[in-house]
């Protein structure tokens, strides 16, 4: 695998998680009931308000918790280009386990609008260069995962989506 880089920035950013209950720091769980995502086990958080609110559509009380996340003294992972693909594809598919150094992971959201592309990529049919220009079309977003509890995630607040908003 390619090396992978870390970034620090000086700035907090809003971090939003799709769940049917709220979830204090406190009470998210690690590491985590899902296995076979994106980047592994874990917490996931997304940039996007709309991608969350996406995520909780069909669950019986859709609800979205909102963090503030503080970058500078944590160092992230951040996947892009074929690193990305290759650790998207190897948890998605159970094909290798990578054990991270950081305990924080961030990358391009690799949800079910892009599954094709993933299966056509999978067949042989594009390569992994075509695949990152289908992913860059569907402008899905980032999203973080936490492996482990992190003291620079603040809890800010929680709302339901109800009525026209669902």
């Amino acid at each position: 695998m390619d090396k992978q880089t870390s970034k620090s920035s000086n700035k907090t950013i809003t971090l939003y998680h799709a769940s049917d209950q709220i979830r204090k720091v406190e009470d998210i769980i690690f590491p985590g009931p899902r296995n076979n995502c994106e980047f592994g086990v874990g917490f996931y958080l997304a940039e996007s308000k709309q991608t969350a609110e996406e995520w909780v559509i069909g669950r019986t009380n859709p609800t979205i918790n909102v963090y503030n996340f503080d970058i500078p003294s944590t160092s992230v992972l951040y996947l892009t280009g074929r690193d990305w693909v290759r650790v998207v594809v190897g948890f998605r598919k159970k094909q290798y386990k990578i054990n991270f150094k950081s305990h924080i992971i961030c990358g391009i959201i690799a949800n079910d609008r892009m599954d094709e592309s993933l299966s056509t990529f999978l067949d042989g049919e594009i390569g992994d260069l075509r695949l990152l220009k289908c992913l860059d079309y569907c402008k899905l977003g980032n999203q973080y995962l936490l492996r482990k509890p992190i003291s620079d995630l603040k809890y800010v607040k929680h709302y339901a989506l109800k009525g026209l908003e669902y």
